[in-house]
């Protein structure tokens, strides 16, 4: 198997933006769901991804998904889905981060979405659980 570990790319300011990208067997514990991940041959979706352009030291974003087992129609094979986002605005301090959680129904469709100081928003699904057919925001 081939993964992507890396890109790098020209910006608009002849800098050298890199990403890093890190997957599911990266890890050697249960980091991130990463386990669930494995299990489920999840080789593909991004657990972190670390974004840095040449001249600063630091990275400039880092989201980190979680994932998590969700409950489905069959409960002996659950969806293995992203629970939660934390994304590092200046790509490494904890103080200058937002996490996005989320809610999911059991076809694996998202119902409800968290974001840190935000009003949550909710999805409703209709056709046969197949379409969202309204977005609840509280404004």
């Amino acid at each position: 198997q081939y993964q992507t570990v890396a890109t790098t790319l020209v910006d608009s300011k002849n800098r050298n933006r890199t990403t890093q990208y890190t997957n599911a067997e990266d890890y050697t514990d249960a980091s991130f769901g990463s386990d669930l991940m494995q299990n489920r041959h999840m080789h593909a979706q991004p657990v972190t991804t670390t974004t840095w352009i040449s001249s600063a030291s630091n990275p400039i974003s880092k989201p980190e998904n979680t994932y998590a087992a969700i409950t489905s129609n069959d409960p002996q094979v659950p969806y293995v889905l992203p629970n939660s986002v934390t994304t590092y605005l200046d790509g490494q301090s904890q103080n200058a981060s937002v996490t996005a959680t989320y809610a999911y129904d059991t076809y694996g469709n998202i119902i409800q979405v968290e974001k840190d100081n935000f009003s949550p928003v909710a999805y409703i699904w209709g056709y046969v659980y197949s379409r969202p057919v309204a977005q609840v925001l509280l404004i």
